[in-house]
């Protein structure tokens, strides 16, 4: 029969094969190492998910990958749960968050601290990808690169409802269909541009700020001199662009930010 020091001995060596250990341990540091046993258990099997979920970095598919109410379940992703392990160069973003990220305010933030690029460079569509459902989307997201969107795609809904305040980046080509992008984000306040903004774009109810205001309308495609003059309608929120007024001539062509609008031939609705 094995004697009590050769038991604890045998207890000491399991701890440190489970834990990756190699230092003797006393008693009270075997009784603290089950909970790191119990610790690293729980890091293999989240490992072990993800490795599957995203099949071992190759899955770029991400149709209501987190999707609250993914399969029927009401399945939620949070701080704790959502640590992919891979960068995700998303090809199909057709739902991806709607509803499904709880309490991660900062998406950019979470994944920096992951280690983790989210790309839409080659997405399709961007159907619903943000929008929200029961009261769980990100405050804040990254760069939405739309030059993948297939031309009959748009991004009407993409974030519905959503609580967002800032989005770091649209790229966008001239021939982007914005549609009901923005109609319900009533509490974007933060947004810049890359790109040309080429067709109607309605920002009616977000309270953006000034900077967020110049970004959209100096990203507006020209169409002086064309046969597309006036064709086009931009919406802002009446407060918000009121205050861009409130600067005077600080266009880029030393006129009102309405007058400039009109240089470039788009129509302004406030609402």
């Amino acid at each position: 029969m094995a004697t009590v020091n050769e038991k604890m001995t045998a207890i000491a060596d399991n701890i440190r094969e489970k834990t990756g250990g190699t230092e003797e341990l006393s008693l009270d540091e075997m009784a603290s190492g089950v909970d790191e046993v119990y610790e690293a258990g729980c890091n293999d099997h989240n490992r072990a998910f993800w490795e599957q979920y995203q099949n071992g970095g190759k899955r770029t598919d991400y149709s209501r990958a987190f999707t609250c109410g993914i399969n029927g379940d009401m399945v939620v992703f949070n701080k704790e749960t959502f640590t992919p392990i891979y960068d995700m160069y998303v090809t199909n973003a057709d739902r991806m968050f709607k509803g499904g990220l709880k309490g991660i305010d900062d998406l950019v933030e979470h994944l920096e601290n992951l280690g983790v690029i989210l790309d839409f460079s080659k997405n399709t569509t961007f159907n619903q990808t943000f929008s929200l459902m029961f009261g769980n989307s990100p405050k804040r997201i990254g760069v939405i690169d739309t030059t993948g969107m297939l031309p009959e795609n748009t991004l009407n809904v993409t974030f519905n409802k959503s609580n967002i305040v800032t989005i770091d980046k649209i790229i966008c080509l001239s021939t982007t269909i914005f549609g009901t992008a923005f109609s319900t984000s009533d509490k974007l306040e933060n947004i810049t541009f890359e790109g040309e903004i080429g067709l109607d774009i309605n920002f009616s109810v977000s309270p953006l700020t000034v900077e967020s205001l110049k970004s959209i309308i100096t990203h507006l495609k020209d169409y002086s001199g064309t046969t597309s003059e006036y064709t086009y309608t931009l919406t802002f929120k009446t407060s918000a662009f009121e205050a861009l007024e409130a600067e005077g001539n600080t266009s880029p062509n030393g006129n009102t930010w309405t007058e400039y609008i009109d240089d470039l031939k788009w129509n302004l609705t406030l609402a």
